[in-house]
């Protein structure tokens, strides 16, 4: 693959008469071709605000954005080859189906028989020829998406961007949606920028993602990047669940795995990026999954269960260890084995390297 976007230390600040507000701080990162990347975050972390720059709604404050090498910066939206899936679609109610996704076509006066078969190649992707002649007040939610998926596929643009795009649906149809946004890019091989709050959203779809916050980027690679090695404490804690446990080195090896104590039961030995010694303080993030509950009298750390929440296929229990309550996510048959309940007395360890050491206390 080769770099598509360039994002160079693109800043964005509001400024006003009550107080500036920095929405960027000089983010720098590259989008490569025929990718599907997320730029992934909590609201106000200014995952919309680059979005809105990389299609010229915005402009930024400091940086520039290079598209195969060209600055775009200074390009008005409609002089850039990205198109842009709105929240809400942003649909033409007085058009039909087919009229909504020829539209940006005809704006860009190609032949009426181009449109034409464009239109009916683009319907067909989205299977929505059969609806062609209705408007999208007669359709679902999930339907207007795939139009308005069509309307900016239709005129061969280099990148797509995605802005919430599944927000306003219920949970069924995002479930469903995500799998027909991903046979989507892999069929046209178009580049997709998509921009969510939505950490299962972000984990199923993309190639990589990036994680903001605060204006910065916190983390980027691909989601078993992202999940399995958070690099700090707010990815931890963003995506998915995490327990994290402050504990201190008691041993360090040549591998840059590290064995922390978190009180007098439990040592752990995780892995780190950093270099560490011994002595100094380590805050440990453990996901729920990969903690094994074990009977009262096997070895282990001692933990009191404090709540069972059923999952489905899985339970959530909430164990207090000493002051603090470590979550661990286990089996239904697991639970009826310990007969475990709330006050039931178990043991629980931390396989080697399931945990890892992150930034941040």
């Amino acid at each position: 693959m080769s770099v598509q976007i360039r994002i160079e230390r693109v800043g964005k600040t509001y400024f006003g008469a009550k107080g500036d507000h920095v929405a960027l701080n000089a983010v720098s990162l590259d989008v490569e071709r025929g990718e599907f990347f997320t730029l992934l975050g909590p609201s106000g972390c200014g995952k919309t605000t680059l979005l809105r720059i990389l299609a010229g709604f915005e402009t930024a404050t400091s940086g520039r954005v290079l598209v195969d090498g060209v600055d775009v910066s200074a390009l008005p939206p409609e002089a850039r080859s990205i198109n842009t899936v709105f929240q809400h679609y942003a649909l033409f109610p007085h058009m039909t189906i087919a009229e909504n996704v020829a539209f940006g076509l005809k704006r860009l006066r190609r032949p009426a028989a181009d449109v034409a078969s464009r239109t009916r190649e683009m319907l067909e992707l989205v299977q929505m020829t059969a609806l062609a002649e209705r408007r999208p007040t007669q359709l679902s939610g999930g339907q207007q998406q795939r139009v308005a998926l069509a309307r900016a596929l239709a005129p061969r643009p280099d990148v797509i961007l995605l802005d919430e795009p599944l927000s306003a649906l219920d949970l069924k149809l995002r479930q469903a949606m995500r799998f027909e946004l991903k046979r989507l890019q892999r069929e046209t091989g178009v580049t997709f920028i998509f921009v969510t709050h939505d950490q299962d959203e972000a984990l199923s779809m993309s190639d990589r993602i990036a994680v903001l916050a605060h204006g910065d980027v916190q983390q980027l690679g691909t989601p078993e990047d992202i999940y399995s090695r958070p690099a700090n404490r707010f990815v931890a804690q963003f995506i998915g669940d995490a327990n994290l446990l402050k504990g201190e080195v008691i041993g360090v090896d040549a591998a840059g795995q590290a064995r922390c104590r978190i009180n007098e039961e439990l040592i752990v030995l995780a892995s780190c990026d950093d270099a560490l010694v011994v002595g100094q303080e380590a805050l440990v993030s453990a996901r729920p999954e990969q903690i094994r509950l074990l009977a009262p009298s096997d070895e282990g750390a001692a933990g009191e269960v404090r709540n069972v929440a059923f999952m489905g296929d899985s339970s959530l229990v909430e164990l207090a260890v000493g002051e603090g309550v470590i979550r661990v996510q286990t089996s239904g048959e697991t639970l009826r084995e310990l007969g475990l309940a709330p006050g039931s007395a178990v043991r629980f360890q931390i396989p080697p390297l399931a945990a890892r050491i992150v930034a941040g206390q």
